[in-house]
């Protein structure tokens, strides 16, 4: 950078970090968030209670503009869900239903269980004969050094393979079952719960051992029509108003907690980066959008809706960063091109006094709401983090709760979001370009994603 854009740099860098260590609202902010609201499941009450206290916030932190964007959701409510083993011996398994999954019969289904490893697509090549009208058991993850697919593939392979029904083992030890999107934005084919970890390698130990395992499950769950709206704070641009960088993370939360890290720390930390650049005495060059996108875990709604309905400007977005389970960033992650960015290490050097690596990563992945920017061509970004406590394990769980986020962490990661937000939009050339629909595709292939994107009906070419 030259000296006077370093100076200048380093000006709003220090007054971004005096007003968020000094003045932060994210205890305030988590108390009601977390706390009060709780659970934020699109198209529920809770949903809707967090959806009004974002637009207000942002209202009072001074943005020039804040509107919301509603968007129809199909509403899922959990209901009763008992599984349990019928043999060998009996016992209740600890478990919750996957969310959009379908109810069972009424009486319920009685079943065998075939284990499928893993239970990506090509695990039922071998075996897809006997998987016919049973459960599969399938673990989360995938082997050592090969990508991992997305419970919805599992249990779509699971369907295609004819199972009746589909048992999830989480990967986390200490009783903690996981719930988690198993279809988007529809019904599942075959019912799927999220099963312990202790109770599913339980069962996987039987059938190692040559006994048969049966088991029962019965579960009833509530669909509707119902309505979300993503929330979108607005700072206009002194010189190029037309021009945005984008930031922010999925407000909605699953049911069964108070969805701390996933994503109340997204939601904190992208709530306390607007207020902070609200308060800076001068509006940058370029506008700055925050974004709160509902919808992201029954489908990556809200940011679908939100990037359909702005196609037309999309080239005028200079970049997304996606905030979705963070605290104290060490690495700035660049969504899987380098060439997109040509003023990027020109932006990040802000960050070195913060501690941030001065090495960008390049990663591409699926499954928060940076996707659905990336697949129409424009750059994204996130931050690598360092968690305490192992606190991510949490997520999904019915342990995710307040204590598991890092004050500290996430003020950090609101100084270090609101400094690189700034620094694009004030910067002098543009610092980021769309990608060619081509080169999306090459990347998406080079990663080995196309499989995946299509089992989801997802793949855009």
């Amino acid at each position: 950078m030259a000296d006077h854009e370093a100076a200048q740099a380093e000006g709003v860098l220090q007054a971004l970090f005096g007003d968020v260590f000094a003045r932060s609202t994210i205890r305030k902010n988590s108390s009601h968030l977390l706390d009060n609201i709780g659970p934020r499941l699109s198209g529920s009450a809770g949903g809707a209670a967090a959806q009004s206290f974002v637009e207000e916030t942002l209202k009072k932190s001074g943005l020039d503009e804040v509107k919301t964007e509603p968007f129809p959701v199909l509403g899922w409510e959990r209901g009763p869900l008992v599984i349990e083993v019928l043999s060998p011996g009996k016992k209740t398994v600890h478990a919750f239903a996957l969310g959009l999954s379908c109810s069972t019969p009424e009486a319920g289904l009685c079943c065998d269980v075939i284990d499928a490893g893993y239970g990506a697509p090509h695990d039922f090549t071998e075996c897809k004969g006997e998987v016919k009208g049973k459960f599969v058991l399938a673990e989360d993850g995938g082997p050592e050094g090969k990508r991992a697919c997305h419970r919805s593939v599992k249990l779509s392979a699971a369907a295609r393979a004819g199972a009746a029904g589909f048992l999830f083992i989480s990967r986390e030890k200490g009783d903690l079952p996981k719930t988690g999107t198993c279809a988007f934005s529809k019904l599942s084919s075959i019912p799927g719960v999220g099963i312990s970890r202790e109770h599913g390698m339980g069962m996987r130990r039987m059938l190692n051992s040559g006994r048969v395992v049966s088991v029962r499950m019965a579960m009833k769950n509530r669909v509707f029509d119902a309505k979300a709206a993503n929330v979108i704070g607005i700072l206009r641009g002194r010189e190029i108003p037309g021009e945005y960088v984008y930031f922010g993370g999925h407000l909605d939360s699953w049911d069964i907690s108070d969805g701390a890290m996933d994503n109340g720390s997204g939601v904190l930390v992208a709530l306390e980066a607007a207020r902070a650049l609200a308060g800076l005495p001068e509006r940058p060059r370029r506008s700055i959008a925050a974004c709160f996108f509902m919808g992201e875990e029954t489908g990556l709604c809200g940011s679908m809706h939100h990037v359909r309905s702005n196609k037309a400007v999309l080239d005028n977005i200079i970049s997304y960063m996606n905030l979705d389970i963070v605290s104290e960033p060490v690495q700035l992650i660049a969504g899987g091109s380098r060439a997109c960015f040509p003023l990027l290490d020109r932006v990040t050097d802000i960050l070195a006094p913060i501690g941030i690596d001065n090495k960008i990563g390049i990663s591409l992945g699926l499954h928060s709401d940076h996707l659905n920017f990336l697949l129409e061509g424009v750059p994204t970004l996130s931050w690598k983090c360092s968690f305490r406590d192992e606190s991510t394990r949490f997520c999904h769980s019915s342990a995710d709760t307040p204590e598991k986020n890092d004050t500290r962490g996430l003020l950090s990661c609101a100084c270090a979001t609101a400094a690189l937000v700034h620094a694009q939009a004030e910067v002098a050339g543009r610092p980021a370009f769309r990608i060619p629909p081509g080169e999306v595709r090459e990347m998406l292939e080079h990663a080995g994603l196309r499989q995946e994107l299509e089992m989801e009906q997802a793949w855009p070419f």
